[in-house]
């Protein structure tokens, strides 16, 4: 009974954290929900372009091909649009539960599997890093990855910007990007974020935010800069999602 008590108390604890939130990016941010909700909008329009059904439907006046017998020969265009990019309905959870950092992981992951999947052929060629650029050079380290896929969408360095903002602003501890050491001059990532927003909330006497320990929790005023931040991210995301469906003729 104790255990049954503890958890409703739990369960009640998060729906109010939901709700606090909710409001608080209603009130706080300037057309949040508005970016999230034509994200959903884009993942449609992506999935039913790559999914399975798409990948049936655009073989209509061809010759039937026998669906892959194994995930790993899935084509990989298919494997994203029904795999990957589902978790992009998770990123307004995240942001509701106030876990910035969830939605900035799969906001990245989303980023660098949609950029292996299009210069892939089959999930096998995905994980075993066949990813090759027009046939004729391999894509090599992510950075260079990004740079490709900007230059292969026309998109203007928003692919490698994004992916290097995500790293080096949250994701990366301290590593300068390209060079895999440690250096002061350089030291950049979650760690050196939540040392200055630290310090911001014990210099201003401010709450201070749950989600610095890697948790989730209540949003409070010094939060809003934050909230905007991955807003930004998400539509830069969208940019290189559409410009993705548009040039990919198949999959």
């Amino acid at each position: 009974m104790e255990n049954i008590n503890r958890e409703k108390q739990w369960i009640e604890e998060i729906i109010e954290t939901i709700e606090w939130n909710k409001k608080f990016i209603e009130e706080n941010t300037i057309d949040c929900y508005k970016v999230f909700a034509e994200f959903m909008e884009d993942v449609i329009k992506f999935q039913d372009k790559f999914s399975v059904f798409g990948e049936l439907r655009n073989r209509l006046n061809d010759a039937f091909e026998p669906p892959a017998k194994d995930i790993g020969d899935m084509k990989a265009m298919v494997w994203f649009a029904t795999h990957v990019l589902p978790l992009a309905r998770t990123l307004s959870v995240y942001l509701q539960l106030g876990s910035p950092l969830g939605c900035i992981a799969i906001l990245r992951f989303m980023l660098e599997t949609l950029g292996r999947c299009y210069f892939a052929r089959t999930v096998n060629d995905v994980t075993a890093g066949k990813i090759k650029y027009k046939k004729r050079r391999k894509v090599g380290n992510i950075t260079n990855l990004m740079s490709l896929l900007d230059e292969e969408l026309g998109t203007n360095d928003i692919a490698k910007k994004l992916w290097m903002d995500l790293s080096n602003k949250w994701i990366h501890s301290g590593a300068k990007i390209g060079e895999g050491k440690l250096s002061k001059q350089d030291y950049r990532g979650f760690a050196e974020r939540f040392k200055e927003l630290l310090k911001e909330t014990l210099k201003n006497e401010k709450a201070i935010s749950p989600w610095l320990f890697l948790g989730f929790g209540r949003y409070y005023e010094q939060d809003k800069k934050i909230i905007e931040e991955i807003c930004e991210y998400v539509s830069k995301f969208r940019v290189i999602l559409n410009a993705v469906r548009l040039k990919r003729k198949g999959v």
